[in-house]
């Protein structure tokens, strides 16, 4: 049994270098995506190590494009651990999935319809509209060769191209595989550890998204990542180690996240849907941050009130940009005995001492007239 050929592909761009696994034959076109980051090839053989002897990756990306063989120098148990390690890989079907490649893509939640099935489409001619423009902005074609795949509803999937109304998949016995709009020509995944995995159903969709694909998948561009966080008391900076938030302060919170550019390196990050959240067991404020141009998020937090252990979470996940977060436990303590504001400072008591004092006033007066009158 003979193993796909393997070439191992270093290249660097402004000085950020990775390398690169290829498994099978890319086509010309996919193939001069990968000659502007001006790698060099060097032949590999079917004995490449992936990972150390300490279980870690040898390489950052992989690719796995169609080729003849049924059996990968690569199967799914490697798959599985090289991307839990935080590796990038791309699979390129074509007709149907290799073996090894489906039974990783299932553990993602991810099905491609197995060998035997055809792409019909009588009625719909246009191209497919990408639903995730933060990957990909453009359109493809699409016919029988392609394989589609149904998806799981795993909030780490992101469809990218969904089939036609009018479309199914169908095999010469008159099973379907999929119909309608619920299956997909092409998927990207982002686990937890922002390892990044992208299928396509063909190479021609292949090659028509193929710089947008190695761009995304290899983690040159969507990247993002907090780089400071801090905050303080409005009322002024902590004092000594024992001097904590109390309930009713307000806290000024201020973040600085960044995105990374493979031309230019690491520059601001804008958005306006990063939030805040004040969490002990469940969030008691959830607040939008301010953005600016340089990249700094702030606001100005109400601590509410409760005392225990809080913390400032940020859990920005949004399909297409790596996933950021931030956690800083705070303790909030209660009112000591003398901080408790006096009954004459809080409004609503005064219609009590007020009656109160008239009560007494009343008195007196009752008690000198009453002396008088005798």
């Amino acid at each position: 049994m003979r193993f796909i050929a393997i070439w191992t592909l270093v290249f660097t761009v402004g000085g950020w270098a990775a390398d690169v696994v290829i498994f099978g034959r890319l086509s010309d076109a996919f193939e001069s995506s990968l000659e502007k980051y001006d790698f060099n090839s060097v032949p590999g053989n079917d004995g490449i190590q992936l990972f150390d002897i300490n279980g870690q990756n040898n390489y950052e990306n992989i690719i796995v494009s169609p080729g003849e063989e049924k059996k990968l120098a690569i199967g799914s148990t490697d798959m599985l651990k090289f991307t839990s390690n935080g590796g990038n890989l791309i699979l390129i079907s074509e007709g149907a999935t290799q073996l090894d490649c489906t039974l990783f893509l299932n553990e993602l939640g991810i099905y491609p319809a197995p060998k035997g099935y055809r792409y019909v489409d009588h009625h719909e001619t246009r191209p497919l509209v990408s639903q995730n423009h933060r990957i990909t902005d453009k359109e493809v074609g699409i016919d029988e060769n392609t394989a589609v795949s149904l998806v799981s509803n795993s909030e780490y999937i992101i469809p990218l191209y969904q089939t036609s109304r009018t479309s199914m998949s169908v095999n010469d016995g008159g099973e379907y595989w999929h119909s309608g709009n619920g299956g997909y020509a092409a998927v990207a995944f982002q686990g937890l550890n922002n390892g990044r995995v992208l299928w396509i159903g063909s190479p021609s969709i292949a090659d028509t998204i193929s710089e947008d694909t190695i761009e995304w998948t290899f983690q040159l561009r969507n990247v993002i990542r907090i780089t400071k966080v801090s905050h303080v008391r409005e009322s002024g900076p902590f004092v000594d180690v024992d001097d904590y938030y109390k309930v009713g302060d307000k806290a000024i919170f201020e973040m600085d996240m960044q995105e990374f550019n493979y031309k230019k390196g690491w520059v601001p990050y804008v958005a306006s849907d990063v939030q805040l959240e004040f969490v002990m067991l469940d969030p008691y404020q959830r607040v939008t941050l301010n953005s600016t141009k340089e990249g700094r998020y702030s606001t100005i937090l109400h601590i509410p009130d409760q005392h225990g252990m809080f913390t400032f979470n940020i859990d920005y996940k949004r399909p297409g940009l790596s996933y950021v977060s931030s956690q800083i436990v705070v303790p909030v303590r209660h009112l000591a005995n003398d901080e408790y504001e006096r009954s004459w400072e809080i409004p609503n008591a005064r219609v009590y001492l007020t009656g109160n004092t008239v009560v007494i006033a009343a008195w007196f007066v009752f008690i000198l007239l009453w002396v008088v009158s005798k």
